[in-house]
């Protein structure tokens, strides 16, 4: 008579087959799950783009929980990924490790098509309307003669910034038929709504026939601007080109140094950076991005073809 000798799957004191889920971690090979366990656990805070090595070059979503992912070397030294959710097991071979190139967290526009700017991306677009895929000033935009462009100008980018060091970089052109001073500002480091609190701004002002200037402000918590710097552009720079904005915070050497850098149309570059600011007025800045437009009289002439930003 034939005798049954039962095996069982998990002999005595070993540890289930599987993947510990628990704690995050890929599958060591000895199976990890605790004794005992009816479901996998997975914690909140376990996500897959968190994980090294070959699970973040799965660029696809799951219909439900991933329950197991388990890494296997074919005979060949290939390395595939067995991908276990709730529905079933797949088999996934990542070629290409996603690579980060950009974020919602910073400006990234080119203002295509005609009239108000996005109200998904920007908040404050009254005074502003898109044309010819420009940004430029509605009909009847007040005009000001203050020496830096009002924070109440400015048109705010929708989220804040996912760093602390980052830069904001427009590309500008000024109308060769105003003579009247043309003005398009950045600010980073803003709080809320930028009515209030400190920030970091710069001003890139043109005068037909007159000076090209950068100028580099910072609004201190009590609402007083200061100039950190400023340069001329020199000729034969044109009324068109590149204009930066940058901040950068080294917590460590106790340095927070805002920086303005032009590329102007005709081959002309200035790039400079102001001394750094104290610890504590560092620690007012936010994290609110924002651009503007002015003239210092009438409603035409400097407009913004794109915008985009990023972390240093």
């Amino acid at each position: 008579m034939t005798r049954w000798q039962e095996l069982p799957l998990r002999p005595h004191g070993q540890p289930w087959p599987g993947l510990n889920t628990r704690r995050g971690f890929l599958s060591r090979g000895d199976g990890a799950l605790d004794d005992g366990s009816i479901n996998a656990v997975i914690e909140r805070e376990d996500v897959l783009m968190k994980r090294r090595g070959l699970v973040r070059g799965l660029d696809e979503y799951f219909g439900g929980p991933v329950c197991g992912l388990f890494k296997y070397t074919d005979q060949c030294g290939r390395e595939w990924l067995i991908v276990a959710d709730e529905f079933g097991i797949g088999i996934r071979q990542p070629f290409v490790v996603p690579v980060f190139e950009t974020s919602d967290a910073y400006p990234q526009d080119s203002f295509s098509g005609t009239g108000a700017p996005s109200s998904l991306l920007w908040r404050n677009t009254a005074r502003y309307t898109q044309s010819a895929d420009t940004l430029v000033l509605v009909s009847g935009a007040a005009a000001t003669a203050a020496v830096q462009t009002p924070s109440s100008f400015a048109m705010r980018w929708f989220k804040d910034a996912g760093q602390a060091s980052y830069q904001v970089r427009v590309q500008f052109t000024y109308s060769s038929l105003v003579t009247v001073r043309q003005r398009a500002a950045v600010v980073i480091r803003g709080a809320g709504d930028l009515s209030l609190g400190a920030l970091i701004q710069g001003d890139l002002e043109f005068t037909q026939g007159g000076t090209y200037r950068a100028r580099l402000w910072h609004r201190r918590d009590d609402g007083t601007y200061r100039e950190l710097a400023f340069r001329d552009v020199p000729a034969p720079a044109q009324g068109s080109g590149f204009f930066t904005l940058r901040y950068s915070q080294d917590v460590a050497t106790q340095q927070f140094i805002a920086g303005i850098s032009v590329v102007a149309n005709g081959g002309v570059t200035v790039d400079f950076d102001a001394p750094t600011i104290t610890a504590i007025e560092d620690a007012d800045l936010g994290l609110t991005s924002a651009i503007a437009l002015d003239v210092s009289a009438g409603a035409s002439g400097p407009a913004i073809l794109a915008v985009d930003g990023g972390p240093l």
